[in-house]
């Protein structure tokens, strides 16, 4: 559900973007528009707050504690980066997945195709995009994750990427929400936590 993107070395800003998503809609915030106008960035920091930490709502992450400190060193007067609660880190149920124990033991090596067999330990693809392959049965498509995101207007395909990398960790969550309810995997409960920087 969030997640940013950095950009090349020796640009003004590090972290260029921010999405935000739900499972239907996903939001791409310009950090370079927000960073330079005063009011706006008031009003940014105060939805943030709302979202990240009085808001119920799960908020979902991969490995988004870098990014956090990023933005946090980055806009350092925002109170909105020093703390996102619920929050479930999606590194860690790949971690989990991952294990052992789990691959020889759970259903999981049964509902995953049969064509492509139980997850292997050594993969190319990154975290998010090995966790999409595992869970959702899907490829996701890194190509823009290096682009340069510091150049302006953003491109089609960026704002495609920025778009489907916040919608998918979403979707990670209700397939894992459904296997939880199946007893396939843990209580989702057990892997929230408090984000904090």
């Amino acid at each position: 559900m969030v997640a940013t993107n950095l950009t090349l070395p020796n640009t003004p800003l590090h972290c260029q973007t921010l999405q935000i998503s739900t499972c239907e809609l996903s939001c791409i915030f310009d950090l370079q528009a927000i960073y330079v106008d005063d009011l706006l960035l008031h009003e940014f920091d105060a939805l943030l707050c709302f979202i990240f930490a009085k808001s119920k709502a799960i908020k979902i992450g991969m490995s988004f504690s870098g990014d956090l400190r990023a933005l946090k060193n980055q806009m350092p007067h925002l109170q909105a980066f020093h703390s996102i609660t619920p929050y479930l880190e999606l590194a860690d149920c790949l971690h989990f997945i991952q294990n052992d124990e789990f691959l020889q033991k759970s259903v999981f090596l049964m509902i995953h195709k049969q064509t492509r067999g139980p997850p292997q330990k050594k993969f190319r693809e990154g975290g998010l995009a090995k966790l999409v392959s595992w869970v959702l049965d899907r490829k996701l498509d890194k190509d823009e994750q290096l682009s340069n995101w510091s150049l302006r207007p953003l491109r089609s395909s960026q704002l495609k990427y920025g778009a489907l990398d916040a919608l998918c960790e979403c979707w990670l969550y209700q397939e894992l929400w459904r296997w939880s309810e199946q007893s396939i995997f843990p209580p989702i409960d057990s892997f929230l936590k408090k984000l904090q920087h």
